[in-house]
This record gives structure tokens, sequence and C-alpha cells, in this order.
């Protein structure tokens, strides 16, 4: 989310516009607030408007340098380097020292590919395949915002050498590629948010056209500035308006970007326009000094606040207050300026590295030293060592994956399923569901081996033990879904299971008009065919990562044993989808409860006994956590 500022003469100078530094500082503070859970529910969106603003200042620069014949490669990037690179690996370095003594270690390892990522501008592509956005994972993450600098400078990269391309052939047609490019970018865009929220949200392809639409204002001249007063300030109300609208009304649940993020984006084009020939009531606004000096430290507040949030958050394990959240923004604020005042203005101003070549050496070799660290983090698997053996007894919880078993319909019809227990003979019970069925298997094989019986596993993570039913959730079967459950049920008719255990994480399916018929109908099917149905109802979910919060809290040398939740907050979240269950109880059909398990005298849902995890994130159970089901599933197998 860096923006870029007039250059200094002769080579493209602009005219400094006081309002942008404004328009910037309107788009820093809401990202802050957002990230900062402070009551600006879209302002996520600032970083639209950044695009904005990016792209038509650096698309100014570009045309007056290209028309003029005066363009030089190797001067645009000493210019980028010098107002993005300095701050930016400043705030790269401080994080993974600072994160020395706060993160674990997969979360350290996890930042030396993030720093990597950023140093090389990939930073987006590497936090599309690891989190979204908005996703509980985000808030582990302390380079996630820098997705947004790589889509820029990615698009610093390409911009000028299409744009001399389009220039040598033909300069009249620079603003009808724009445009072309930008429609089509727009249209890909709208098209691929609904059903590729993260890849949309993070990838250049699909996010140029904001700031294409900067570079289309600035293709515009001077040639659509208006000099009707009442027009521009019409304009330059309702541009702010579109932005505070979608900053008060957007939500993390919006569908974004897409066409909603037109409304701040043709805002920002609209306020910018509108003082083009001069300072409208709204720009005279922004361009007050107070608002003004906090767009002009708004690159470092971007930079440094994110970090700072997330380190304060992961350290204490749990939100922060609204008097905590308030200092983290002033904390900010401050670091902010001090990066503004000792890194970004002497590179700025050639204080440091006058020379290009002083530049254009020191660069790679500070990046070199990013990296560096980053492969040791990567190699060293986050210096285990750094911390305690208690906590890391506690860590390994989270990479228990004997049971963790993904199927196809087409390894079901050719029988490789999961096998456990023991025993010579035909499987006689299975378990079928989702990741939280593979996560009660443990004490299934536990049973089954008491017994001397087979059991079979037939799971896949996000997909719910119901025949029709369309699952298109993220890491589902999508479309094979019906075929993975019709698969199943041949292979339980087939083989004469006993009995099928069904588990899921039912509330993540429950809302669903179609839940309701289909689990009917799935359970029809098998009783029918003289097997016998048990259904599990879900364990409790928990508003933290347990083994996570667990080892933070041991790191402090606090309490562990009080984490989990409320067992009346369990009841009442899975109510509905609970009720659906005692409906179909009968003599075929079992419907039991793990809470017995876990609650204790208190009403609370133990995530932790003895010293021992009973979770390894906010919703799985550990093996430890399984084990405690072995009665419950004992009496079901007798």
């Amino acid at each position: 989310m860096q923006t870029s500022q007039g250059e200094a003469k002769p080579h493209g100078a602009l005219a400094y516009r006081p309002e942008i530094d404004g328009l910037r500082a309107l788009a820093v503070i809401p990202v802050l607030l957002f990230h900062a859970n402070l009551g600006i529910p879209g302002g996520y969106v600032g970083v639209d408007v950044f695009f904005v603003i990016s792209g038509f200042l650096i698309t100014s620069i570009l045309l007056r340098d290209i028309l003029a014949g005066r363009f030089s490669f190797i001067c645009f990037i000493e210019r980028r380097i010098r107002r993005i690179v300095p701050a930016m690996l400043t705030t790269v370095a401080a994080t993974m020292i600072v994160s020395w003594f706060v993160l674990l270690p997969d979360d350290y390892k996890r930042l030396g590919k993030a720093a990597i990522s950023q140093v090389f501008m990939v930073s987006n592509v590497y936090h599309w395949s690891v989190a979204g956005y908005f996703g509980q994972r985000a808030e582990s993450l302390p380079l996630l915002h820098t997705w947004s600098l790589s889509v820029e400078e990615q698009y610093y990269l390409l911009l000028p050498a299409m744009l001399v391309a389009v220039g040598w052939w033909k300069k009249s047609l620079i603003p009808v590629f724009i445009v072309l490019v930008g429609v089509a970018s727009f249209m890909v865009c709208c098209w691929s948010t609904p059903r590729y929220r993260d890849f949309s949200f993070y990838m250049l392809p699909i996010r140029a056209w904001e700031l294409l639409l900067g570079s289309i204002l600035a293709t515009a001249g001077a040639r659509w500035f208006s000099s009707q007063r009442w027009v521009r300030e019409t304009v330059s109300l309702c541009g702010l308006l579109a932005i505070v609208v979608a900053m008060a009304t957007f939500k993390s649940t919006t569908s974004f970007p897409g066409y909603h993020a037109a409304l701040p984006c043709l805002g920002a084009v609209a306020f910018i326009w509108a003082n083009g020939s001069g300072l409208t009531v709204c720009g005279s606004a922004l361009a007050s000094l107070p608002i003004r000096f906090i767009g002009k430290i708004s690159y470092s507040l971007y930079l440094v606040h994110w970090p700072i949030f997330v380190l304060t958050r992961y350290w204490i394990g749990e939100e922060l207050t609204l008097a905590g959240s308030m200092s983290m923004v002033a904390i900010s604020c401050v670091v902010a300026v001090l990066q503004w005042r000792m890194v970004e203005q002497p590179f700025r101003s050639k204080a440091l590295f006058d020379s290009r070549r002083a530049l254009l050496i020191a660069t790679p070799s500070a990046i070199g030293v990013i990296v560096v660290l980053g492969v040791l983090l990567i190699w060293q698997k986050g210096f285990p060592n750094r911390i305690n053996a208690e906590v890391m007894a506690v860590v390994a919880a989270r990479n228990e994956r004997e049971y963790v078993l993904e199927l196809t319909s087409s390894m079901v019809k050719n029988g490789e399923l999961g096998f456990f227990g023991k025993g010579n003979g035909e499987p006689e019970c299975m378990i079928w569901g989702d990741s939280h069925a593979m996560a009660m298997v443990p004490a299934l094989d536990c049973v089954c081996g008491e017994m001397k019986m087979v059991g079979v596993q037939a799971t896949h993570s996000r997909t719910p033990p119901l025949a029709g039913f369309k699952c298109m959730l993220s890491d589902s079967l999508l479309e094979d879904a019906e075929e993975f459950a019709d698969s199943v049920i041949q292979y339980a008719l087939e083989k004469k299971i006993k009995k099928v255990v069904l588990t899921a994480s039912w509330t993540g399916y429950g809302h669903l008009p179609s839940f309701e018929p289909c689990l009917k109908s799935t359970v029809e099917c098998l009783t029918t065919a003289g097997i016998e149905v048990i259904i599990v109802k879900d364990v409790a979910g928990l508003n933290d990562d347990v083994v996570m919060k667990m080892a933070k809290a041991a790191m402090q040398g606090k309490n562990t044993n009080s984490i989990g939740v409320a067992y009346n907050a369990h009841v009442a979240a899975n109510r509905k989808v609970n009720a659906m269950f005692d409906k179909l109880a009968g003599p075929m059909v079992l419907v039991v409860d793990p809470a017995p398990y876990f609650v204790d005298e208190n009403g609370m849902w133990r995530a932790v006994y003895n010293g021992k995890p009973l979770y390894r994130d906010a919703s799985h159970l550990t093996v430890a956590g399984a084990l405690r089901l072995v009665p419950l599933f004992r009496d079901i197998l007798k």
C-alpha cells in the first residue's frame, strides 16, 4: 500500500496536491481502526483508495516522461526503491527480531517464508496460499498486510513496460490500451470474486482495474477537469461520501473485491478529479495540516501497525480491550512518525545513499540479509530451542495427523479406505464424516483393537456424511460430494457393515435448507438395509486455537487448565441441528452426545485436562481428546 508523490524535477515532476495527502489519511485511518476492531467494519477498503491514488500518480509521472521522450527505467526504479524499500525492509527486519521473543516455532518459520516472499514482491501470492484475509489464521501472520505492497510493486514493474511498448508503437493508443485492460480486469474481478474470493482478493490481474482507474484519470490530463465550481463541489462531496459509505456499510462478509469495490474506487476517482483544477471545500478540509501530516506518514503507518497488532494479540492470547486497541493505534502512530522521520525522509531526500550506485549496491545487500534470515528460520524450523520443553510438548499436539485421511469417490469404489482396529475379517463398523470424524478415529481404533474388530474410515474434510448433499465449501469434495456419499453407502451395503457412525462439524452445514432432508434420506437408506446408525453430536467449538492459547499461556507461566467454553454456549450454538438428530432417534438410530466426557461440574467444556490439550486447534480433538470418548464408543460397539 505504498503511494507515489510528485518527483523531483526535471524528470516528470507533478505539482504537489495537498488534498491527495489528505485522501491518504482518509484511507489509512479506517484501515487501522478496522484492524483494531474499533467500529469501522469496511475500513479495509482504504487499501482500494490507495490503489487508485497510486495508479493516478505513477501514471502521471510515467506519461510525462514517456511523452517527452525522456523516460529512463533505471531512474524510475531508483525513485521506487527510495520510496518503497527502506521503510519496508526496516519493518520486515524489526518484525523478525521482535518475533524471536513472541512467536512459536511454526509461526516463526512461516514468518521467514513471508519475509522472503515480500522482498521478492510476491507476498500476495504467498499469503493467498496460506490464509484468507478475513480468516482466523490471519491473526498470526505479522506480514499479511504486505500483500498490497506486492500488488503495487508488480504494477510498478509491468505498467512502465506496457506504456513504453504501446507508446513506441503509437502514443495516441495509450489511453485506449489502459481502458481496455481496466475493463477486462473489472469483468474478471466480478466473475471470479463470488467463485474464488481469496484468489480475487490477493491477485494483481483481478485488482489491476483499481489501479487502472487512477491511470485512466491520469491519461485524461487537464482535458477532463471542469471549470464550473458547483460541478466540482458536488462531485468532490459525492466522491468522499462514496468512500465513507463503503467503509461504514461493508463487512468482512461482503463479497469483495467484485463490483462492491467500485464504490470506494470511483469515489476516490471522483474526489481526485474534482480537485484537479482547484481545491473544493472537501479538498480544502483534507488539505489541512493535521490531516495532511497523517497522509505523509501513511506508508509507514500502514507498514508498522499490523505487526504491532498481531504480535501484541499473539502474546496476550486474547482480543484487545477497547483501551488496549486504542493504545496499539497510538503506539503505531508514534512508531510510524519515527520511521517516517528516520528512514523514509533521509532516503527520499538523498540524505542517505545520495548516489544511485551506492543505493543500487546497498539495496540488494539489505535484501540478501532478509533472505538469509528467512532461510535460517525455515531451515531451523523456527528455532524451537528458543522455547522450553514444556511448551514444545504442548505444541507437538498441533502436528497430530495420523488419522487425517482425505478420500475420493474413486478411492472408495476401489476399496481404498482407512482401516483400523484388529482382526482379519471384514469391517464391522464404519466412521463416516469430515475432519471432525477423522479426529474421533483414535477412540474407535482403541475400542476395535480391544474387541478384535476391524473398522473402516470414510472421510474427507468439509464434506458431511449426507447423501444427495451438494457441498461447495473450500477444501470439500465440491461437485464430487454426492458421488462420494453414494460410493460410501454402496461400500457399506456390499461389505454388510453392521454399524455406521456419522459425525461432522454439523453446525457448518445445518443452516442449509437441504441439510435435514438429506440427513433423513441418508439414515433411511442405511437403516432400511439393516445397518445401525450412530449419530455423534459435534464437540464444542472454541473461540481460540487451544494449543496456541495453551502454549502461549505456558510461555508466560499462566494456568492452562481453565481453557474451555461454557457448555450452555455450546448447547445454544447447536440447538437447531441437535433437535434434528433427536427426532431421528429410534430402534436403529442411536444419537449420542460427547458432552459428558468433557463438561466439568462447573458447566465448562474443558479443552485441557491434566496439562494436556484435548484440542489441536479450535474445533478438532487431539488424540488425547479423542481417547476420552473410548467409554462412549465401547458401549456403542457392544
